[in-house]
């Protein structure tokens, strides 16, 4: 059976339509469930607001009521991939995209040293940014594929083995950074987003931010 160009065109144009529908129907279902989530996680202990980007995303900010956790504000962004996009998927594949979380804690008490966990090997420039960054060794970390940049390596070994960073990076398989900010006072984090995750990646911010 031959299949003429307008055929084919009109089929391609179908499946494109359905794929977009489902994914952006998806999409806005996940979004309610996250923010869900969040509600019931923080609505006790903070003001929640939120700021949808219609199907490509949700930030949520949590103006704390108690400074206990050592932070005063939390501020999430979650960015789905465009399962709206037949393009997508095969491009999912190649390049492993994958749902990302960002997470910005403001710190209520100033940060001495800068300290980042990544999965990333830098070179490390001297400019005036990154006057006195260097790379830590920690042999720990390195077993699970991070590398470890400071302004103050015993500080930022101290950091990850007083309060048991090293143990919660081995229960968390998705988390990309961990990033200790001196100007502003804050913690970033980024990771892979996947709700199952999602309480145990807030418990290391809460870990990391009483420590400081």
């Amino acid at each position: 059976m031959v299949f003429s160009d307008i055929e084919i065109v009109a089929a391609l144009a179908t499946v494109l339509v359905v794929v977009y529908f489902l994914g952006t129907y998806w999409k806005h279902r996940t979004l309610r469930r996250y923010a869900h989530w969040f509600d019931e996680r923080f609505s006790r202990k903070a003001k929640v607001k939120y700021a949808s980007f219609g199907h490509a995303g949700l930030r949520i900010k949590c103006e704390m009521n108690s400074s206990s956790d050592g932070f005063k504000e939390l501020e999430f962004a979650l960015t789905l991939g465009a399962r709206e996009n037949l393009i997508y998927y095969p491009y999912r594949v190649v390049t492993r995209d994958f749902d990302r979380l960002n997470c910005w804690a403001a710190l209520t008490d100033p940060v001495k040293f800068q300290v980042e966990i990544t999965r990333q090997r830098k070179k490390v420039k001297v400019t005036w940014d990154t006057a006195g960054i260097e790379e830590v060794k920690n042999p720990q970390l390195e077993e699970l594929g991070y590398r470890v940049y400071s302004t103050g390596p015993d500080f930022a070994n101290q950091l990850v083995e007083r309060i048991g960073v090293i143990a919660r990076l081995k229960e968390l398989s998705n988390v990309e950074s961990l990033e200790l900010q001196e100007e502003p006072s804050r913690i970033h984090l980024v990771a892979r987003l996947d709700m199952n995750d999602l309480a145990k990646v807030i418990d290391l911010i809460a870990l990391v931010g009483r420590s400081i």
